[in-house]
């Protein structure tokens, strides 16, 4: 399946050799979030997984907004997988120092809330730094494992448990 991604400037989508894995690499830039969403979306659309893709395109935008916001990272991989009844949504950075912050902000404030909406609407979460004894880029049972120098924020949301 080949994913088109309109003025997106400099991207790259390419599925991967693992079945129902999908893999966005975009520059760190105020538009990654859209671009990410955008994608996130167009996979699950085309998979059939309409039921999951709003709270996937919120939360993909959140972790790729840190990225872009809180780090020096020149270029954001988005990974999507689709597990059964499962997709895993992984945003890879190489700052893994700048990890993102559970914040108590105001009502009137407009950011901060992004790990909260983590909390509140994946099945599963977490952030992952690099496993010497794996392959960069592989999945340790489950969970992402990212490369050398790279962090990855990462989100599962099932079937019937998304809003």
């Amino acid at each position: 399946m080949t994913i088109a991604v309109l003025d997106a400037g400099d991207v790259t989508v390419e599925p991967s050799d693992a079945v129902r894995e999908y893999r966005l690499c975009v520059p760190s830039a105020a538009e990654a979030p859209r671009l990410a969403r955008n994608h996130v979306a167009e996979v699950l659309g085309k998979e059939g997984w309409e039921e999951v893709a709003e709270t996937a395109k919120l939360l993909v935008s959140q972790a790729v907004t840190n990225v872009y916001r809180h780090t020096a990272t020149p270029r954001i991989l988005v990974r999507t997988v689709l597990l059964d009844a499962r997709v895993v949504v992984a945003v890879v950075d190489t700052a893994p120092e700048a990890l993102p912050a559970w914040q108590h902000p105001a009502p009137e404030t407009e950011h901060g809330r992004g790990m909260a909406l983590f909390g509140l609407l994946a099945h599963a979460w977490g952030i992952s730094w690099h496993a010497a004894a794996h392959a960069p880029g592989a999945w340790l049972g489950e969970w992402p494992v990212p490369g050398p120098g790279e962090k990855c924020v990462w989100f599962e949301l099932r079937w019937g448990l998304a809003a």
